[in-house]
């Protein structure tokens, strides 16, 4: 988290790591797509996000008739 220095042609390996209950969504700026861990090449400036969704969970119930 934060501005890090790189020399230009260096790469740099991106993780990111959801809390609990979270999941990661994807990258976004200047890196996109959904590869985690992920890999840039430093040749300008860049602006990364990782986006997280919080987990949601589906309940099924039976609906069970009484006669």
């Amino acid at each position: 988290m934060g501005a890090h220095s790189y020399l230009s042609g260096t790469g740099v390996d991106l993780s990111a790591a959801p809390a609990n209950g979270w999941q990661f969504d994807g990258w976004s700026g200047d890196l996109e797509g959904s590869a985690n861990p992920a890999q840039v090449t430093m040749d300008v400036n860049k602006v990364i996000t990782a986006t997280f969704t919080e987990s949601s969970y589906q309940v099924y119930l039976p609906l069970v008739q009484h006669e």
